[in-house]
């Protein structure tokens, strides 16, 4: 609290005019920033997670020792595996945050299903494609601008291909589901945390005002999946000379409407799909066509939660509980119900991580499939155009 709250509201009531020199200097302090460092977590399903304090060393947490919850360590990296294994948790992704010179930083990577690296998520790919784009039409209009001001570079940036802009629309649509799901692992390890304090870990039922932070993340993980694939969609569309510009080809369902046979082959996303079994024509009439497996579950699923009902709305998904996977080790996870027609009762963070992986699957795979250049951007001398020092304008009138 800054002190004196009387007085702050009195000068706010006088009116700017009537300021003292300054604004209420009775109390003050600076804005604390942390010191800089780094950390490195494993985030998985049941809100556990471990802590990379160094190479081969983690820690874990939390574990249920002695009635409260714990950061235990330290494991090396095939006995963190076997925790894992031994809780039957799932890896979501992998954090890397910090601080740095006052400003706090947090990057998030998910597990690619067919790949033993995941150092570059699919939105990271996708964000490579739209630039190296970029590069090979307009960069060259940049190192022509004589005035690099903002609004000619502004201009020269947004006036993309709609390859480029599709390219990006995917990877930001793929980052945002990314930090939905951090958001809601964190929600996890909260709450689990918060059970193992108060003793409740053996499947007492509660909610508490965080849960609308819960659904807000977990409408943002649909709403955000099903953009992303609209948005692959229209990609398709738009390499096999559909207008993909807004309002014409640029959904899915958009696009299967204007699929014909003479389409197979032509482009091999499309072709992933087909060989999937995700996109399927109908026998009776091969031009035709519409979702199946995977795509048709996560394509009902986010219409159910986007436009039908909101997560939280069914009472069973208003509340949340602990219980043990291995009480002899301390492991235990959270676990809040999703209601899913014509399924038993399941876990949302689960439920979540098995179209989570399976999405990222899809558009690491669609990227390799496009055949463009998704590598990493590198800047020479010669990409920069301009650097200048940013001056806030003064206030001083």
């Amino acid at each position: 609290m800054l002190g004196n709250d009387a007085r702050c509201y009195f000068c706010w009531g006088r009116g700017m005019t009537d300021f003292p020199p300054g604004i209420c200097h009775d109390k003050w302090r600076a804005v604390p920033r942390q010191p800089d460092a780094d950390i490195f977590y494993i985030h998985c399903t049941g809100g556990f997670r471990g802590a990379k304090v160094s190479d081969d060393h983690w820690q874990i947490e939390p574990v249920f020792e002695c009635e409260e919850a714990r950061s235990k360590g330290f494991l090396t990296d095939s006995q963190l595996r076997q925790i894992v294994r031994i809780g039957k948790f799932r890896v979501l992704g992998f954090q890397s945050s910090g601080w740095f010179d006052g400003v706090w930083h947090s990057s998030w990577r998910p597990i690619i299903p067919t790949e033993r690296n995941h150092a570059r998520s699919p939105s990271d790919i996708w964000s490579a494609i739209s630039s190296n784009l970029f590069r090979t039409t307009r960069a060259q209009q940049l190192k022509e601008l004589k005035v690099a001001d903002h609004s000619k570079v502004a201009t020269i940036l947004d006036d993309r291909t709609v390859e480029e802009r599709l390219a990006q629309a995917i990877s930001l649509s793929l980052r945002s589901m990314d930090v939905a799901v951090e958001q809601i692992a964190e929600y996890y390890h909260e709450q689990l945390v918060n059970k193992m304090y108060k003793g409740n870990v053996d499947g007492q039922r509660s909610s508490n005002t965080m849960d609308q932070t819960l659904f807000a993340h977990v409408h943002a993980f649909f709403l955000q999946l099903g953009a992303a694939r609209d948005y692959l969609a229209a990609f398709i569309a738009n390499r096999l000379g559909m207008d993909a510009s807004h309002g014409k080809v640029d959904t899915l369902n958009a696009l299967k409407s204007k699929l014909r046979g003479q389409h197979v082959g032509r482009e091999p996303i499309l072709d992933l799909l087909i060989k999937k079994n995700w996109l399927v024509s109908q026998a009776d009439s091969p031009d035709r066509w519409t979702t199946s497996g995977w795509l048709k579950e996560i394509t009902d699923l986010r219409n159910e939660i986007v436009h039908r009902r909101p997560y939280g709305s069914v009472y069973a998904e208003r509340f949340g509980w602990a219980m043990p996977v291995c009480a002899e080790l301390g492991l235990y996870r959270y676990f809040r119900p999703i209601e899913i027609k014509n399924q038993s009762e399941s876990d949302l963070l689960d439920v979540i991580c098995s179209h989570y992986r399976t999405c990222t699957g899809l558009f690491f795979e669609s990227a390799k499939a496009a055949g463009l250049d998704g590598s990493m951007m590198t800047l020479t001398d010669a990409d920069i155009v301009s650097l200048q020092e940013i001056h806030r304008p003064s206030t001083d009138q």
